[in-house]
Formats: C-alpha cells, structure tokens, sequence
C-alpha cells in the first residue's frame, strides 16, 4: 500500500543516536602522602598514588591505586566512577 506518494508504507523510521564519548581534557597523578595502609600479603608498608582525570563539561574520575612496597606483586586499584562535579 502506497501512501501519500512518498514510495514508503507505515510510519519512518527513527535513526539511533550517536552515543557521546566522554572528551578527556586534563590527568593529574600525585602520591599520597598521609597512606599508612599495609600490604596484606606481607606486611610491609604500602604506597598509595591518585589520578584524577578531568573530561569536558566538569565531569571527574578518580582511581587510586596501591601497591606493596617490596616487590612481593600485591597491587589493588578503586575508582569511584565518573562523576559529575560542576564549577
């Protein structure tokens, strides 16, 4: 069945839309300093660093990541998302 002389039968189509990717505009790595956590493999005293990526729009992330101080392998990483922090 033709409709309206368009060529086309039923309702158009709608197009999906394109997703938005997160633009990465700053990264910024710092040791904390105030970590006295311990490796729970070892023992041994463990260090700790930070990343905070910045993406357009004011939208964070930070991940921190610790690891043994002896090469013992014990590593652990925590983010806490992207999160919206508006200026």
């Amino acid at each position: 069945m033709r409709t309206g002389g368009t060529g086309r039968t039923g309702a158009p189509r709608s197009r999906p839309r394109p997703v938005a990717h997160p633009v990465l505009v700053s990264t910024v790595t710092r040791d904390v300093l105030d970590h006295f956590g311990k490796c729970p493999r070892c023992g041994y005293p463990a260090q700790e660093s930070e990343t905070v990526r910045t993406f357009q729009r004011g939208f964070t992330e930070r991940i921190r990541f610790r690891t043994c101080g002896l090469p013992c392998g014990w590593t652990e990483t925590e983010s806490d998302g992207i999160r919206s922090q508006w200026r």
